[in-house]
């Protein structure tokens, strides 16, 4: 006889024992005369076949099925289980496909339902998942982590003459990114800690963190940092922190250098600079004869020929700033455009939000052309050198000194140039080059005179033929 194969989500007796999570998948496409009268048994049905179809026991199917003539029938499959066996099969299930009910009594309406696709709680059904994963993570790095011997300390009183001592970074020992930061944060008053905002936090959620921010009186905004990311999974997961641009840039040098995976969240909704992000592979000898850095002075100087277009008859000036990170299969810059008014006393001239350098970046890409088409993938697969994609809502954006999870510490992006244009004489930093190089600025109350980019208009779509020119004429 033969041996049926071990279901993927069965579990060793000796696995120690895990919460059990459901996944929530939607059934679209449910024929009304394939249930008949017993839903109970369709039901089954479907179950049976969803769990044949991904290899996985702990399947459940509920159907909705509303009186004649009042809407269409549907229906949620749930993939139970521990760990992440339940979502990779129901990641398995998705897609759009006949499924067939071999024991259907209506033998001429064997088709159960056509589409399965994600519900909208699956999101936080995995999320759930993922806290549970770094959860147990964290605690497995706690207990490897080598404890101290306590040794008693004097308790003697400082004297209000001595200056506080400089940051410490965090001990090599502190291996996990969520309580690295969670140390290299300032400890809280005795008052702020019995706040539940009004203090730099880490989040699980990036709901959580817009919660935070809104109505920070503050100017607190979002930051992320990276955790290890899970087998399989293409990126790394994030934990999202709300701080003032000085509570993080102060945590920020209480972390290691090679421990540092941070991102500026660029919020749409604030002032920014004119940025962007250019890069083209190097994997297999691709674009071997790109030259990447006189791609990003022709970048630079249309967009900031843009930007004096843009103010019209009134004068500005530009701060051009470079980051480059250095990795031998991947060319990578950063550019931060700081744009000022000179019409009088000099002050900053942001863009209007992130939106309006999304239509800086199309319209330097519109200008460039075919300049900027670089290789992506293999030799016949092409992409722009002007990565468009990043001028999304809350959108991750390394900051200097930050490398992605998995990297090394050699590929931070770190400052190469810094100019002003028109010219070539330099900038000076009066802060520390993570704060000078941030895209959203850090404003005063009444400094805000924003610079507004129109989005490039399309070019108009051609004239429809006319009938009598068509090939066979008009239809008679």
């Amino acid at each position: 006889m033969d041996q049926k194969r071990p279901r993927e989500d069965a579990a060793p007796a000796s696995a120690p024992k895990r919460k059990k999570h459901s996944f929530p998948l939607f059934l679209g496409g449910v024929q009304p005369y394939w249930y008949k009268d017993n839903r109970a048994r369709a039901e089954s049905a479907a179950a049976a076949y969803l769990r044949d179809r991904t290899n996985h026991n702990d399947v459940t199917v509920e159907l909705d099925v509303p009186p004649y003539g009042q809407g269409k029938p549907k229906g949620t499959a749930w993939f139970h289980g521990s760990g992440d066996a339940p979502l990779r099969a129901a990641r398995r299930a998705i897609g759009k496909y006949d499924a067939i009910d071999p024991h259907s009594r209506n033998h001429t309406k064997t088709v159960m339902f056509r589409e399965v696709k994600e519900r909208h709680d699956l999101e936080s059904a995995e999320q759930e998942l993922m806290d549970e994963i770094c959860a147990e993570a964290e605690a497995k790095a706690a207990d490897a982590a080598p404890r101290p011997a306590q040794t008693p300390v004097a308790r003697t009183p400082a004297p209000a003459a001595v200056p506080p001592a400089p940051a410490a970074l965090v001990p090599a020992s502190v291996t996990w990114p969520e309580e690295v930061w969670s140390r290299a944060l300032p400890a809280p008053s005795v008052f702020n800690s019995l706040l539940a905002f009004g203090r730099p936090l880490i989040h699980r959620v990036l709901a959580a963190a817009r919660e935070q921010v809104t109505g920070d009186k503050d100017d607190r905004r979002i930051w992320a940092f990276d955790l290890p990311p899970r087998a399989g999974s293409g990126g790394a997961p994030k934990r999202w922190l709300v701080a003032t641009p000085a509570e993080f840039d102060a945590a920020y040098a209480c972390v290691p250098a090679g421990r540092r995976h941070a991102y500026e969240v660029i919020d749409a909704r604030r002032p920014c600079w004119a940025y962007f992000d250019l890069e083209f592979t190097r994997k297999d000898g691709l674009n071997a004869a790109v030259d990447g850095d006189a791609l990003t002075k022709r970048v630079v100087s249309a967009a900031c020929h843009a930007l004096v277009a843009a103010a019209g008859d009134r004068p500005l000036e530009i701060e051009v700033i470079v980051l480059a990170s250095a990795r031998p299969t991947k060319f990578s810059r950063h550019v931060v455009l700081r744009s000022h008014w000179t019409d009088g006393a000099r002050r900053a001239a942001p863009l209007a939000g992130s939106q309006h350098a999304g239509h800086l970046a199309r319209r330097v890409v519109a200008a460039l052309g075919d300049a900027l088409t670089v290789q992506s993938g293999d030799a016949r697969t092409t992409t722009s050198f002007v990565d468009t994609g990043v001028y999304t809502r809350d959108r991750c954006f390394r900051v200097w000194g930050s490398t992605k999870h998995g990297d090394t510490a050699g590929a931070a992006f770190a400052v190469t140039e810094q100019r002003l244009f028109p010219g070539s004489r330099p900038v000076a930093f009066t802060r520390s080059p993570l704060r000078e190089t941030l895209v959203v600025p850090e404003l005063q109350p009444g400094e805000i005179d924003c610079l507004e980019i129109e989005a490039p208009v399309e070019p108009p779509p051609p004239p429809p033929v006319p009938i009598s020119q068509l090939p066979y004429g008009p239809a008679g």
